[in-house]
This record gives C-alpha cells, structure tokens and sequence, in this order.
C-alpha cells in the first residue's frame, strides 16, 4: 500500500497539471466568473499542498498557517465557481472573509500559541464539511434538466466528502496522530487524498461539460 506522503505527491502532480490547464483556459475565457474562480481555487489548493508538502523545512507558519488559510481562500473560490455554474449569486461578498479569518486565526492560535495537533483537525474538518454539505445541496436543489446526471454525481461527491472527514475526526478522537502528518499510517487520513484526487477528476469534468465558456 502507497504511504500518505506518495499519495500527497500524486495529488500534487494533478493538481500542477490541472493548474496549468485552467490557466490557459484563463486566459482564453477571462470573462467567465466560473472559469476565473476555478482558476483562483486550483492555483490556490496547488500553493497550499507545496507549503503544506514542505512541513519541517520550512517555518511551521508558512507550512501550517498560510497553507491552510490559502486552502480556505481556495474553498471559498470553489463556493463562487459552483454558484456561477448553476446561475446563481455569483459576486464575492465581504462576509466570505469570516470563515477565512477564523479558520486563519483558529491555525495560529492551536500553531503558535497553544499547540495542539487535534484541534487543528477539528477546524480543518469542520471546515471542509460545512462547504461540502453546502455544496452537495446547492447541486441537489439547482441542478438543472440539461446536466441532471452530473448535478446529481456532484451532490454525491460532496456528500462522501462529508462522511470522509467526518471519519478522520472520529479518527483522531480513537488513535494517537503523530503531529507529522506523513509519519502516520491511519487509513482514515488516506481518505482525504483520495477524496481530493476525486476532487482535482471533477474539477476537470466541470470544466470540460457544465462550464459554458
């Protein structure tokens, strides 16, 4: 079985390879809000996996901190991306800055000020199942007659991205987690990967079939 830190890898040759492709996509169709806002999230997510990837080598506030704060930055693109895709409110409101700055200050305080490893877990997971039980409902309610099937797939992805970090919460209240993310060999924190290497496949398929450009 491939280790944690060969699956981080793979994710983040996906995700370089992804980025790239969305750039030009960019480029060619500047004008579209889903397109540029799914653009902000792959470049972004690319960003935090390298810091993130770099734990231990380079100062845990750029590792820990700013990783997870452009991961945050990067959901909240997403959020915009997938209103814009299914013709809704698609502007960026000052109030999407709240989540980011308490999952930001929620990173410094259990990084800097009082270390503790699991409730760094518990803010990324809480998190990420706010925006996926958002988003499963979003393309549930407003899927439309022309892409029904993928509407329907996406609120299904979503919701297992519930259940996912949901174990890894569970997880991480049952075993002792190494505070080095990669020394740890528990199952449930594999499943983030794979979900996000779900994720990174969907993302293309947004593009490539529900996107108008």
């Amino acid at each position: 079985m491939l280790d944690i830190k060969t699956v981080f890898i793979i994710n983040i040759i996906l995700i370089t390879i992804l980025s790239f492709y969305m750039l030009v996509v960019y480029i060619k169709n500047s004008r579209n809000r889903a397109i540029q806002f799914i653009t902000y999230f792959t470049v972004l997510f690319f960003f935090a996996f390298i810091l993130f990837y770099l734990r231990n080598q380079i100062p845990d506030f750029l590792s820990i901190v700013i990783a997870n704060t452009l991961f945050s930055i990067a959901i909240v693109s997403l959020y915009i991306a997938i209103k814009d895709s299914l013709q809704l409110d698609s502007k960026w409101h000052i109030r999407y800055w709240i989540p980011i700055v308490v999952f930001s200050v929620g990173f410094f305080i259990f990084t800097h000020l009082s270390f503790n490893f699991s409730s760094r877990i518990y803010i990324y997971c809480i998190f990420v199942i706010i925006y996926c039980i958002h988003f499963a409902w979003l393309f549930w309610i407003y899927k439309s007659k022309e892409f029904k099937l993928f509407d329907t797939l996406s609120s299904i992805l979503f919701l297992l991205g519930v259940i996912v970090f949901s174990l890894v919460m569970v997880s991480s209240n049952i075993e002792t987690l190494s505070t080095y993310y990669f020394s740890n060999t528990t199952f449930a924190l594999y499943l983030p990967n794979i979900f996000y290497f779900m994720l990174n496949l969907w993302a293309v398929v947004l593009i490539k079939y529900r996107i108008k450009n």
